[in-house]
């Protein structure tokens, strides 16, 4: 059932006078969804009472941990300058921080983007050396492993060349057209090649 007059739903009518309740629903659950983490800062008028709601930015904020583990506080630097929203003495802590699972860290949650680093890097990498590759022609391919043609002189063919007989004599039989399984007249006419 809804109830229009409750505070609570005048608070998401109108959580601050910057935002309007989308405004606030998107930039907290974007920060929760790209940096792992989302911040939801409630301020009073005095009076004790909640009043007003800001998403705060994740990148900004820096827990303050306490003595038995849990925040017992928050740090939120822009520009140079560091603000400390700070536990209550009746224990109040006028920060929401939602965060996505993660098994490393006790504080922080695991950000979509941080698993999908390295795929996004690698996929990074291979697109500037296509377009390297586009741009440059050969010479971007061309490395310490690639190297040029050079013709091979009658001293390196020793080298370059297995030693003669054997397979050797059978492969160079078949490049020719010398029988073997190689000879596509002789599989198809039953007939010897030359």
């Amino acid at each position: 059932m809804r109830a229009p007059d409750h505070p609570l739903q005048r608070l998401i009518d109108r959580p601050n006078p910057e935002q309007g309740p989308a405004d606030l629903l998107e930039a907290f659950f974007g920060a929760l969804q790209t940096a792992g983490n989302a911040y939801l800062e409630a301020a009073g008028d005095g009076t004790g009472a909640v009043s007003e709601l800001y998403a705060l930015r994740p990148d900004r904020m820096r827990i303050v941990p306490g003595p038995r583990g849990w925040p017992d506080g928050y740090d939120y630097t822009v520009s140079g300058r560091t603000v400390r929203i700070a536990r209550e003495p009746d224990g109040f802590l006028p920060v929401l921080h939602l965060k996505l699972f993660n098994p490393l860290d006790d504080y922080y949650g695991f950000s979509p983007l941080q698993a999908a680093h390295f795929a996004v890097d690698a996929h990074n990498a291979s697109g500037s050396w296509n377009k390297a590759l586009l741009d440059n022609g050969r010479a971007a391919v061309r490395g310490p492993g690639l190297r040029r043609r050079q013709r091979v002189g009658p001293a390196d063919r020793g080298a370059v060349r297995p030693a003669e007989g054997g397979a050797d004599r059978v492969a160079r039989r078949r490049r020719r057209g010398r029988g073997g399984p190689c000879c596509w007249r002789a599989a198809s006419t039953g007939s010897r090649c030359r």
